[in-house]
């Protein structure tokens, strides 16, 4: 992933600042966020799909979220 950002972050390196410029800056910036932001959400998901059997045998046996625990 660092190398795709690094190929954008070359694409967009001498930009003008007029206003076409400018918006193909922000929209650099926003690819590069929604990158990152998916990449960091597909992990959690995984993370939580392993978990879940687990998770739902101890629901169901009330070994979780006890007041008296």
């Amino acid at each position: 992933m660092q190398v795709l950002l690094v190929l954008l972050g070359l694409i967009y390196f001498n930009q003008s600042y007029d206003q076409k410029g400018v918006m193909n800056i922000n929209g650099c910036l926003f690819l590069m966020q929604m990158m990152v932001t998916i990449g960091n959400t597909i992990t959690v998901l995984n993370v939580s799909s392993t978990s879940l059997l687990c998770y739902m045998c101890n629901y169901s046996r009330k070994y979780l979220f006890k007041s008296n625990a």
